[in-house]
């Protein structure tokens, strides 16, 4: 930080800064008496000096970043198409890994080629140099743009690429680490976009180092996700003599200074952790590191980021979208609800009483068992541009949906895009013995619909109980008929939607009615 002091002048000028580095400065009156608080902070970045020869070198491509600048484009094919500095990708899916901006490539065409190209850098003082960053990609419609990497030992040298094309779609950040051959005193990486209009390639905390002794691990994953646990896995190491030693930290905290929220060690030749004790419905990142005794630890790998499971609904309750009774579904959402029956021998029925999601868009998909390999019954829907045929979507209310597996079990899976986002869903979770529900219910009909002041319902059998509810499911009104053909008095009700649970023979069903 520099202070610069006036006396009556323009300014002074401050030497011995060292390039390409960013500095804040202040400036504070001096005014006689008092203390006065300085204006400022104003910030500048020294220009570009020679090579870089300072290691671990960092690019953040935050406008902090004192060589940013000094990143320049090299146009390979069709029309010159700069990399760009951003907060979120072409749909709003992949946000930058850490700071506010990242690097992007992105043009909507199909033959633009840009690389960009580091700063030069003076590698002769590393053993081992070494490259590691982040990348994603996100599709469009099945089109992925491509990245790929490339280094030179000179300006005026080839370009020879390093490591794999990156051609198929990563949708979060994957972390990349390449082995940098043939360092000089004048080298230059690259990172070369190329457009196949899909929402643009994101590049992230570039860095360039000694290559420590012991690895990081590779490939984190977390999986067999519960609404209060998961397993992580990684690849192993072969230095790892001491195994590893994982963290999860809440969302986007900084693992050097916040406390993880679960922790814990592997000894070697073990690459999984099972961690219990989360909370539901809560996003999370994964980090782990290696142990290799005398060659000490890894830097730390990671973070992947999951996201638990819902608390699923029951029985005699209502079953939302995440937004809850007011609010709306969130963007790009994978949610598995497992919505299964109190008791044994109990099938799950569930009722929508609403229904609005983005039309060809943002879809339900409802599959008849205890998770999503059980079969999908059927909406006879097409596929929406990013997710495939069969599920639910719009306005018009689906189902109601009743289990035929033996375990009673219905699991609905919803899926959402970066677009728009509507008002959900809200539905009733009702159970009842295998196939006595449509018996107890069998010629059960109720009139008129839409009702001004009197509900007639008629059944077969004694109505033993009918409860009113509101949207919010609020308890508006209860009978006990115990009789087949009661009348409800609904006079005092609201002009609205209602939903109507009946009892009968000690099954329950819900239904919708309007009241006028």
């Amino acid at each position: 930080m520099i202070f610069l002091k006036l006396y009556g002048i323009i300014g002074e000028i401050i030497t011995g800064l060292a390039p390409s580095t960013y500095y804040e400065y202040y400036v504070t009156p001096l005014c006689g008496t008092g203390t006065p608080f300085p204006a400022g902070p104003k910030g500048f970045s020294t220009l570009c000096g020679g090579a870089i020869d300072a290691f671990p070198f960092f690019e953040s491509f935050e406008n902090t970043s004192g060589t940013r600048d000094c990143w320049s484009n090299e146009y390979v094919a069709g029309v010159p198409t700069d990399w760009m500095y951003v907060g979120t990708n072409g749909n709003n899916s992949i946000t930058p890994r850490t700071g506010e901006l990242m690097a992007q490539f992105k043009i909507e065409s199909m033959t633009e080629k840009t690389k960009l190209v580091s700063p030069a850098m003076d590698l002769t003082a590393l053993t081992n140099p070494q490259l590691t960053f982040y990348f994603a990609n996100a599709n469009w419609i099945g089109d992925v743009d491509e990245l790929r990497i490339f280094y030179k030992t000179s300006a005026g040298g080839s370009w020879t690429q390093i490591g794999e094309s990156y051609t198929t779609e990563h949708t979060v950040w994957t972390q990349v680490i390449l082995d940098l051959p043939n360092p000089s005193n004048d080298y230059y990486i690259a990172f070369e976009g190329k457009s196949n209009f899909a929402r643009g390639i994101d590049v992230d905390d570039v860095m360039v180092a000694e290559a420590p002794t012991c690895m990081q691990p590779l490939n984190l994953t977390a999986t067999h996700i519960t609404q209060d646990s998961v397993e992580l896995s990684w690849d192993e190491v072969a230095g790892a003599s001491n195994g590893y030693e994982w963290f999860i930290f809440e969302y986007n905290a900084d693992p050097t200074t916040a406390t993880a929220v679960a922790t814990g060690t592997t000894p070697q030749g073990t690459t999984t952790a099972n961690v219990s004790g989360l909370e539901a419905y809560t996003i999370y990142d994964f980090y782990v590191k290696s142990d290799c005794d005398t060659d000490g630890m890894s830097f730390l790998a990671g973070p992947t980021t999951f996201k638990t499971a819902v608390i699923p609904p029951v029985c005699g309750q209502f079953f939302y979208d995440t937004g809850g009774e007011n609010g709306d579904y969130g963007n790009n959402e994978n949610v598995t609800t497992i919505i299964s029956p109190n008791n044994q021998g109990e099938a799950v029925t569930v009722t929508f009483i609403s229904f609005d999601t983005d039309f060809g868009w943002d879809v339900l998909y409802v599959h008849d068992g205890p998770d999503a390999t059980y079969p999908l019954i059927d909406s006879g829907n097409d596929a929406t541009p990013n997710f495939p045929a069969r599920g639910y979507y719009g306005q018009t209310i689906p189902g109601p949906f009743t289990s035929t597996h033996s375990s009673g079990a219905l699991t609905f899976v919803f899926r959402s895009d970066f677009g728009a986002t509507r008002a959900g869903w809200m539905a009733d979770i009702s159970c009842t013995q295998l196939n006595v529900a449509d018996q107890a219910f069998e010629n059960f009909i109720y009139y008129p619909n839409p009702v001004e002041n009197k509900l007639v319902l008629n059944a077969a059998n004694q109505i033993e109980t009918v409860k009113v509810y509101n949207l919010l499911g609020q308890e508006v009104l209860a009978v006990s008929p115990n009789t087949n053909n009661p009348t409800i008095e609904m006079d005092n009700l609201q002009t609205g939607t209602y939903i109507m649970k009946v009892t009968i023979d000690g099954n329950e069903q819900t239904y919708k009615v309007l009241k006028k």
